[in-house]
């Protein structure tokens, strides 16, 4: 049976599709840059790469199922984007030095949370939708 995706499942996948190939791009080049970290700066130029080329790395695959469109491409791709957000809050929580930083990190944790729970309802609606039905048609049936 062959079933079309809807149009909403369709715009996510491309909107999905944009945000992983930029991300990975962005994160290939941040790779590049903790190569040529100042000694001053008080982060691991080892670690920033590490983490760079993980996230860069997990984007790609990211991309690739969903071009390929991949069972699970559309939840793979929103729970990078979850991820890569609650990553980069706790990241500038841990170590913002600036003032700046240190002012504007109530909101970026505000709009991590925000993000993180918008996109976990938005992901687990369709199971939870399966399970009413479920629980629906149990009840119907007794």
């Amino acid at each position: 049976m062959n079933v079309q995706p809807s149009t909403w499942q369709r715009r996510a996948r491309w909107i999905l599709l944009g945000v992983c190939l930029t991300a990975a791009v962005v994160q290939v080049r941040a790779a590049a840059q903790a190569l040529d970290l100042p000694p001053e700066v008080r982060l691991n130029p080892g670690l920033e790469f590490a983490a760079a080329a993980l996230w860069g790395g997990g984007f790609a695959v990211g991309a690739y199922r969903l071009a390929a469109s991949a069972a699970g491409a559309l939840r793979l791709g929103a729970w990078l984007c979850v991820l890569f957000v609650d990553y980069t809050a706790a990241r500038l929580w841990l170590f913002a030095g600036a003032d700046y930083d240190r002012g504007r990190l109530p909101l970026i944790v505000a709009a991590a949370v925000c993000l993180t729970v918008s996109l976990w309802i938005t992901i687990q609606r369709p199971a939870l939708r399966r399970r009413r039905e479920r629980t629906h048609q149990m009840e119907e049936d007794s």
